[in-house]
């Protein structure tokens, strides 16, 4: 009987030890599935620390027309310190660059944020740059190019504001250039209220609201290379501080302009050349800045022939706004002049001035006076001859008349550098006879020829833009 007892306390204890076995591979089992569910139930998130969002809030100009512009930490976190170190901002005035860092002075302009109010969620921080606005400017500002900082957004690190220099007494309290005033926390959104309720800081004056506008921010002449020529450079280079520029006649040039504005639709664009009236051209390619702001940009070719200011005049919108810039061109060019002539008679045989006229050679010489040397080209002179010719007869004496007729002559090609003196040939020239008869001498008198006088003489070339003087009119009193 003991021996059954043992025998049923061991099967009792294996079937005990199968069932719990089995629970738990059914629950094993079951809590993937369970788990799976619950993923797809809540999508999956990454939590970490809160960063900072800065943001360009606002640009204007104070009273002595100085671009001015405020900075706020918009995110929920701090800046680090070692970011806030490694952090720059950089201003747009037209197309000019003006690079800052955040903490520390650089390339000799202040800190925008030496005392760290940034580095605070919420700090702002306003900044006079010092830079003055003599003109209508698009004004860009870029906190943060360097993207050193991490940010919770860093697509909107950018404001832009068309700023007008009308110097209206803005904010009463004016900040010296390059100086900036921090606040942080809970404060900031105050300040911000407040300076904008202060006059000379208007609704149209936030970066979200740009002025309807246009500007000339870029225009100048450079040399370029003309269409077709096999070469991988243009003598193109950043907008030069002067308003000229200096070439060779006949050397490609290039007029490249941009024009910025915000509000206007359609933009016309007149060159006037100086030398010339206005035409219209093509403004160029748009590019769009967002905040309904937009960049034009385009570039003509021609040659230089003609020194000239060049003014570029765009225009547009309703009502309209309009804007022009000049540059001026300088061309150096030959300018020849035609020296009085060296005047030799042919001969003086009477029987040959009684049948054909005094004849006479004038020998002429021109000089480079210009800036450039004169290519090879032929010279044409043209001549107005004046002589005095016989009309009648008083008491025997014979009476004279003004007359003059015309002559030409054509030089062989030549090269004239720039102060060179060269002979061009001779030209023959010939006054008329007048037969005694028709002033009045018994018939079979001899002839009468006219006395030379001078002239006047003007020389040309097939030279595009050369220059040419002539001298006075030349006497001949013999």
């Amino acid at each position: 009987m003991k021996r059954y007892s043992v025998i049923i306390g061991i099967v009792v204890s294996l079937l005990i030890s199968i069932f719990y076995s089995s629970s738990h591979c059914a629950e094993t089992k079951a809590k993937p599935a369970e788990k799976a569910e619950s993923s797809k139930a809540s999508p999956k998130t990454t939590t970490g620390p809160p960063r900072p969002d800065l943001i360009v809030e606002r640009i204007w100009l104070d009273n002595q027309c100085r671009i001015n512009f405020q900075i706020k930490n918009n995110g929920a976190g701090p800046i680090p310190d070692d970011k806030h170190r490694l952090g720059k901002l950089r201003l747009f005035i037209g197309s000019r660059e003006v690079d800052y860092s955040l903490s520390q002075a650089f390339e000799g302009r202040q800190a925008v944020d030496p005392g760290g109010a940034l580095k605070r969620p919420g700090g702002v921080v306003s900044f006079n740059t010092g830079e003055r606005l003599e003109t209508q400017r698009l004004v860009r500002v870029w906190v943060d190019n360097t993207e050193q900082i991490p940010e919770s957004d860093d697509g909107n690190n950018t404001g832009r504001e068309s700023l007008i220099p009308s110097c209206i007494p803005p904010v009463s309290a004016q900040q010296e250039p390059g100086g900036q005033s921090g606040v942080a926390g809970p404060s900031a959104a105050t300040m911000a209220a407040d300076v904008s309720s202060k006059p000379g800081i208007t609704a149209q004056s936030r970066v979200s609201m740009p002025l309807p506008s246009l500007a000339i921010t870029s225009f100048y002449i450079h040399r370029c290379v003309p269409p077709g020529t096999m070469s991988m450079s243009v003598s193109k280079t950043d907008p030069p501080q002067q308003d000229w520029f200096t070439t060779d006649l006949g050397e490609p040039i290039c007029l490249s302009w941009v024009i910025e504005g915000c509000r206007i639709g359609e933009v016309t664009a007149r060159l006037a050349t100086g030398t010339g009236s206005p035409f219209s051209t093509n403004p160029g390619t748009r590019t769009d800045l967002g905040q309904e702001c937009f960049r034009i940009s385009n570039q003509e070719r021609g040659t230089a022939i003609r020194s000239g200011v060049y003014t570029l005049t765009a225009s547009g919108g309703a009502p309209s706004a309009s804007a022009s810039k000049s540059y001026e061109l300088v061309v150096r060019r030959p300018v020849l002049k035609l020296l009085d002539p060296v005047i030799a008679e042919v001969s003086k045989d009477p029987a040959t001035v009684r049948t054909f006229g005094r004849s006479y050679t004038l020998t002429f010489s021109v000089q480079n006076i210009g800036d450039l040397d004169f290519a090879r080209h032929s010279i044409g002179i043209d001549c107005r001859i004046d002589y005095d010719s016989p009309v009648d007869l008083s008491e025997g004496e014979i009476i004279y008349r003004r007359e003059h007729f015309s002559s030409s002559y054509q030089s062989n090609p030549v090269r004239i550098r720039k102060r060179q003196q060269v002979a061009l040939g001779d030209m023959r020239i010939t006054i008329p006879v007048v037969a005694g008869s028709e002033i009045g001498y018994p018939a079979g008198f001899p002839n009468i020829s006219g006395r030379f006088r001078g002239g006047r003489c003007n020389i040309s070339a097939a030279c595009e833009g050369c220059e040419y003087t002539s001298n006075p009119v030349f006497e001949w009193n013999q």
